[in-house]
């Protein structure tokens, strides 16, 4: 595996899920993007602008007044950051195996800001910690299939009112 030195953080602003990939694997997964906005960071070198310009990728900085936009990426990158300087101390280089961990914790902790996951707002169900197959929970011990698909109808039926109070609470 080859060292990586850069990675690109995307995050969905309604939902928070969080991309972490090289560009390339962005780029395949997702296409080329059109506009890539970024802040006024020193590390967009001119390698990276020059790349952009090669693949007509228009560069645009935030805005200061989008203060919630630059806070929500800082918050990301500080909480991946934190996560990963605690998971790899001595060997540096794993850091990059460490990643998916670490945003599974995140995409499946729910925020204040909407009581939801983003796992949830994402795919509109609560994730099942793979712990749980083998271990038998509550949660997996009770069980009922009928019972799910029930709750799942509903639960489809109510997304938009769900998604819209994660919403107004996000913005309250």
């Amino acid at each position: 595996m080859t060292q990586k030195k850069f990675i690109l953080v995307a995050v969905d602003y309604f939902t928070k899920w969080i991309e972490v990939e090289t560009l390339k694997s962005i780029f395949c997964k997702f296409r080329i993007p059109r506009v890539i906005i970024t802040n006024k960071s020193t590390q967009l070198q001119r390698k990276f602008k020059k790349f952009c310009t090669n693949l007509q990728i228009a560069l645009a900085q935030s805005l200061v007044k989008k203060l919630q936009t630059n806070r929500q990426v800082e918050t990301i990158n500080k909480k991946i950051l934190t996560a990963l300087k605690k998971k790899v101390s001595e060997a540096k280089g794993a850091w990059l195996e460490e990643l998916p961990r670490i945003l599974w914790a995140l995409r499946t902790t729910s925020h204040i800001a909407t009581g939801e996951t983003t796992f949830s707002l994402a795919y509109d169900e609560e994730a099942t910690i793979p712990v749980e197959i083998c271990l038998r929970s509550h949660r997996t011990q009770h069980f009922d299939e009928e019972a799910n698909q029930e709750a799942n109808r509903l639960n489809l039926d109510l997304i938009d009112e769900l998604r819209k109070s994660a919403e107004i609470r996000n913005e309250a």
